[in-house]
């Protein structure tokens, strides 16, 4: 599948954050620690979920 080079680079920065975020909520929640930084990181990685999936939706829409 061709992907577009801005696409291509925005997914990569937002599943490279997706991935990070999942590393440090793993950490927070073996530590047992929901407080603030929790919610904050798990609000990132909602946002970058949610513009991946934009992105990768426009892409599907200009392939057919």
């Amino acid at each position: 599948m061709w992907v577009p080079e801005s696409n291509r680079f925005f997914l990569t920065m937002l599943f490279w954050a997706m991935i990070l975020g999942f590393i440090a909520l793993g950490y927070y929640v073996s530590r047992g620690e929901y407080g603030p930084e929790f919610m904050v990181t798990l609000f990132l990685v909602l946002i970058a979920a949610g513009g991946a999936s934009a992105i990768l939706r426009q892409m599907r829409r200009e392939l057919r």
